[in-house]
């Protein structure tokens, strides 16, 4: 894709092909022109840095509790270890 751009409900964009260029316009329905902002929207709420760091600094306190399990003898390294695997993939 070259280019692309709204107009009248389109999208209409340059495309490139080994070296051919082509214009190609596709009607958006209604729906999904109203869906579009929303979309956005929702995208833009989770890539809010806030939420990053607030899961982080949940994680380091789940890390800290299983380590003070670990010191007190209830959990062992092996389960602390599968645990705190089990905590950075949520990441």
């Amino acid at each position: 894709v070259e280019t692309a751009h709204w107009t009248d409900h389109r999208l209409c964009g340059e495309l490139s092909l080994n070296g051919t260029k082509f214009f190609e316009c596709s009607v958006i329905p209604r729906d999904v022109m109203r869906a579009v902002p929303l979309m956005l929207n929702d995208i833009a709420k989770e890539l809010q840095p806030d939420r990053f760091v607030d899961q982080e600094q949940s994680i380091v306190e789940k890390l800290r509790e299983l380590k003070g399990l670990v010191d007190e003898g209830i959990l062992n390294a092996e389960e602390f270890e599968t645990k705190k695997k089990r905590l950075l993939q949520r990441l």
